[in-house]
Parts: structure tokens; sequence; C-alpha cells
């Protein structure tokens, strides 16, 4: 399972999943991918860093500077990453932030 998405959102829906599978679930391999260096980049280092280490404790997998910009022909299990590669996973959520139509 790919949480697509770095903050606040991203990381919770990872954490609770992590929590749901090893409560209830067959054994799922998590993973958080976000653009930014690190997920939360707009909190403290300290937050972070912690933030990071939890992640690993609960056992999500972290793919961190990697920009996804879509999915390809196979369907949203195949995410497309910015410089090209395909990152297949059985299940996308997408945790990322809102913006209106530019349009507008």
């Amino acid at each position: 399972v790919a949480v697509i998405g770095g903050g606040a959102g991203g990381v919770e829906l990872a954490l609770g999943l992590a929590a749901k599978f090893r409560r209830e679930g067959p054994p799922v391999r998590l993973e958080l991918i976000t653009a930014t260096r690190r997920p939360l980049e707009d909190r403290p280092p300290a937050v972070q860093r912690l933030v990071g280490q939890v992640l690993l404790k609960h056992g999500v997998s972290l793919e961190a500077g990697t920009r996804i910009v879509g999915c390809d022909e196979d369907g949203p299990a195949a995410q497309i990453v910015d410089d090209g590669r395909r990152l297949p996973c059985d299940l996308a959520l997408w945790v990322t932030r809102a913006a209106p139509p530019p349009f507008l």
C-alpha cells in the first residue's frame, strides 16, 4: 500500500493503517511517498526526525524526494515518478495538498 503525501494527513494515514494491519490484518507492506526530503518538512527538524523514526518503528518504509506525477495504463497501482520510473503497488492512497482548479 502506497500513501502518497508526506504532510500531516499522509503520516497520520500511514501510521493508522500500520496499526490496523498490525492488529487485524494480513501482513501488508506500507510505504509513504513524499516529494520532500522528509515527511512534515514544514515542521521543525526535531519533529521531522522523530516522525521518520516512528514511521520506521511501525514498519512504514519511506520513499522521500520522490514526486509522483500520475499513474499509467495499468491503473492507479502503477505510480509514475517525475523521472519516468514506475512504482508498483496494490493500492495507492493520495493524501496531497488540495488546490483549486487553475482557472480560479
